[in-house]
């Protein structure tokens, strides 16, 4: 469930916000066409989410799953130079998002993935069920390349607060060689993580099988890349 970008493929996108576009309605994302960032905290993208049966989590909940994979909670970092509370916004939409489901459906399952920054909230931690993280290990330069050790620490610095937690955490690598493979499953096992290893582009299940397009890079990160990142071509 993207809560940090609108699909134009979903069932609430409207033909006509191709031309004039709603006020919580930001810039197309430049690698998933189709995919627009919106401005999370304005009351018309919430309502669209959360609060009523019609809405985007009411339908997930009236289909009876038994819990949300929350995606680009990320986005809250794209948004600083415009809303200063960003950050603190994502932590109480999240938060929002959680009470008003478990009122719904008690137990239900809520799991952020990536921004594992926002674990630096108590009130964040509080309000998920486990935290995923993708390209933990490898990834940031390329699927089968290292991470750098500043990076990783600064990553497991809150990571480590969702385990400290009683948080399940889910790590995602998108890795290939074999000597990468055996080297992640001791890593994360050994940090009691729970991994999983497949395609980038979710095209499959595992490893293995015929290469898709979307399976070869990785998308650059806003906080290392800067505003250039965020811009089409």
């Amino acid at each position: 469930m993207n809560i940090g970008e609108a699909e134009d493929y979903r069932y609430y996108w409207k033909a006509a916000w191709a031309k004039s576009p709603p006020n919580w309605m930001g810039s197309e994302n430049c690698r998933l066409r189709g995919d627009h960032r919106v401005r999370f905290w304005l009351p018309g993208w919430r309502d669209i989410v959360l609060g009523s049966p019609r809405s985007y989590l009411g339908r997930i909940l009236a289909a009876g799953f038994d819990g949300v994979f929350l995606d680009r909670v990320d986005i809250h970092r794209r948004w600083q130079k415009e809303n200063p509370q960003a950050t603190a916004d994502m932590v109480t939409f999240v938060a929002e998002l959680s009470a008003w489901a478990k009122t719904q459906v008690p137990g239900f399952l809520v799991v952020p993935q990536n921004g594992e920054e926002l674990l630096a909230s108590s009130t964040y931690r509080a309000a998920i069920d486990a935290q995923a993280k993708e390209d933990l290990l490898f990834g940031n330069s390329g699927n089968d390349v290292a991470n750098t050790p500043a990076r990783l620490e600064r990553m497991l610095d809150y990571i480590l607060l969702a385990k400290a937690n009683g948080r399940p955490v889910l790590v995602v690598e998108y890795i290939k060689k074999p000597e990468n493979l055996a080297f992640a499953q001791g890593r994360l096992g050994g940090l009691g993580f729970i991994p999983y290893f497949g395609p980038r582009s979710l095209s499959r299940i595992g490893i293995g099988g015929p290469e898709h397009p979307e399976d070869r890079s990785s998308e650059p990160l806003f906080e290392e890349q800067g505003e250039a990142a965020d811009k089409c071509r």
